[in-house]
């Protein structure tokens, strides 16, 4: 890191009764002789973190053993240590004449502004500076990466400029010329794309549209791994990892998929189904994912199909109780032209059929018509349809991932599901547990889905009160995760302020906090899990983590959080230093 020193406009004694003076700590560290990296009052302050001072006169020479203390000028010498990242970078020294010293007590108040001041320059200035530092050694590692891969990766600045590209990536796309550099995405992604890649917060799969004119005769669209890549806890850019897929009718808008970094919880429950589902990922058997109604069954769905081998093929999903039963069939198998009144003359490929190579998503499965139980059940002995009206068998390479809320041992007890197709689709059955068994997961969640609604709808994040959290925790939820974000998407339009109280949540949610208030015997329950998320023994560490979430890491987040806090930038990197927080 570069010395900053000069970059200072240092106020002599004509101005004010003190001469302000930068050192670097660093200098120090290298034993650089002399005054002031000798001095122990020097050395005290960028040891411990805290100012310290001397008076020199002549009859008190606290220095007696100082080399260098003849030297010293008679007055008050102040060491002021600014730190920086757990470490003290730099020292403001203050040198008071012995004249001096009435008028300096004097305005002793807006020297210490004037400190202030000078810290936090310099604190800027130090930060600035690292960003660069890392952004350039990122920039050139990122491009000595791009020339090794074999992949089609391409790297984008958060301002949407093409930033690097692996060479790969031309040579698959040959609609696409050498030089990238510097032009924006938009000429060859649409810009829908690029908005649903701008409010990627962590890796996503996503498919994309390209524009007409670089489209080939096979028109493409792009499947592209998308990393964001964050400095200071900001996103610089976007990595993409790309692969052509032929584009088929029915996909025709941006799909994004769900990864397991989606699924938020601490709970060991939600934590254990989590490892499971990632262990079973990369197979190709079948899996029932069981839970009640907006629990995610879909979103873990999608992160299995993901992490597996056949993530780079398509992820169909359907949902079996939404669909007419004279027209599910048709749906999922497709049919031949004049296969019924209104066929298209072509026919049309099923979901079975798109679905090939990749993952075939089948919700409510309870809910199909046993006739169709029948040809399912074949499907998954043979690996082979009949379309609608057909006579041709087409060979399919699907992994089914089929999910329900229904009781299906009794609707087997009832001659409701077939005994057979149960035992098929039950190879690996997946339990997602409720929501009112995983409370503790709660404040993450509602953070989770705070942070996705301000930032895809511009709205200012706001924060529970212990009453608000309280009346979340008490809650059963019954429409479960679902439920949970709409009450978010509730008080985030709703509510003005920066808090959430309890008249922010929906009438529902508050009578029903009223119940169970009453109810003494429910409290002992709930309680400790308020107690164990929000009633930490340092209430003022939490309360300054919450506020970096909201605002940020970086300089101007630190600003805001220090005004909030009423206190100064550099006295709240003390703060930092002291709670450990990173």
């Amino acid at each position: 890191m570069r010395d900053l020193t000069d970059d200072l406009i240092f106020l002599e004694e004509d101005e004010l009764p003190a001469k302000v003076t930068v050192y670097d700590t660093e200098k120090s560290a290298e034993g650089t002789p002399g005054y002031p990296y000798n001095c122990s009052f020097f050395q005290e302050a960028a040891k411990t973190g805290y100012m310290c001072s001397v008076d020199i006169t002549e009859n008190n020479h606290p220095c007696e053993f100082c080399s260098e203390n003849k030297g010293c000028k008679k007055g008050r010498i102040l060491f002021y240590p600014v730190p920086f990242r757990n470490k003290i970078e730099k020292i403001v020294s203050l040198f008071v004449k012995r004249e001096n010293l009435t008028e300096f007590e004097s305005r002793r108040g807006m020297i210490e502004v004037l400190v202030n001041n000078i810290e936090t320059s310099l604190i800027s200035q130090m930060e600035k500076q690292e960003s660069r530092d890392e952004l350039n050694a990122l920039k050139k590692e990122m491009s000595s990466l791009l020339e090794l891969t074999t992949d089609s990766v391409l790297l984008i600045y958060k301002d949407g400029r093409i930033a690097d590209f692996s060479q790969n990536l031309v040579k698959q796309f040959s609609t696409l010329n050498a030089h990238l550099i510097g032009r924006s995405v938009n000429s060859f992604i649409t810009k829908r794309s690029w908005e649903v890649i701008q409010k990627t917060q962590e890796e996503t799969t996503l498919i994309l549209e390209l524009n007409e004119e670089v489209r080939n005769y096979n028109n493409l669209i792009w499947k592209a791994i998308v990393r964001p890549v964050y400095n200071n806890k900001e996103i610089q850019s976007y990595l993409l990892k790309i692969t052509g897929i032929r584009e088929e009718k029915e996909v025709t808008m941006v799909q994004q998929l769900y990864s397991f970094n989606d699924i938020k919880g601490v709970s060991e429950s939600i934590r254990s189904v989590k490892e499971t589902a990632k262990r079973i990922s990369e197979g190709n058997m079948t899996i029932l994912l069981r839970g009640e109604s907006g629990t995610g069954k879909e979103v873990f769905a999608q992160a299995i199909h993901g992490a597996s081998h056949r993530s780079q093929a398509k992820f169909i999903a359907i949902n079996c109780a939404a669909i007419p039963e004279s027209l599910l069939e048709s749906e999922l198998f497709g049919y031949e032209s004049g296969a019924f009144t209104g066929a298209q003359k072509k026919g049309k490929a099923g979901r079975f059929e798109l679905a090939n190579g990749g993952t075939l998503f089948l919700d409510e499965i309870g809910d199909m018509s046993l006739q169709l139980q029948a040809k399912l059940l074949r499907i998954l002995q043979e690996r082979k349809l009949e379309r609608v009206g057909g006579t041709k068998s087409i060979s399919v390479d699907v992994r089914i991932i089929a999910a329900t809320h229904r009781n299906l041992e009794k609707m087997v007890a009832d001659n409701k599901f077939r005994e057979d197709l149960y035992y098929r689709l039950n190879v690996i059955p997946l339990t997602i547990p409720p929501l009112r068994n995983r409370k503790e997961d709660i404040p993450l969640l509602v953070d989770s889905f705070m942070k996705s609604i301000s930032s895809s709808q511009n709205i200012q994040p706001k924060h529970l009160t212990e009453e608000a959290l309280h009346a979340l925790l008490n809650y059963r939820w019954p429409g479960n995760i679902r439920e949970l974000r709409n009450v978010v998407e509730h008080f985030a339009h709703l509510e003005i302020g920066d808090l959430v109280t309890l008249h922010s949540l929906p009438d529902s949610l508050r009578e029903y906090n009223k119940t169970v208030d009453k109810q003494a015997d429910q409290l002992p329950l709930e309680q400790p899990i308020l107690t164990k998320v929000y009633k930490e023994k340092d209430a003022y560490k939490n309360q300054i983590m919450s506020l970096l979430d909201t605002y940020g890491r970086h300089t101007d987040g630190k600003k805001i959080v220090a005004k909030k806090l009423g206190i100064s930038l550099p006295t709240l990197y003390r703060k930092l230093k002291r709670y450990k927080i990173l």
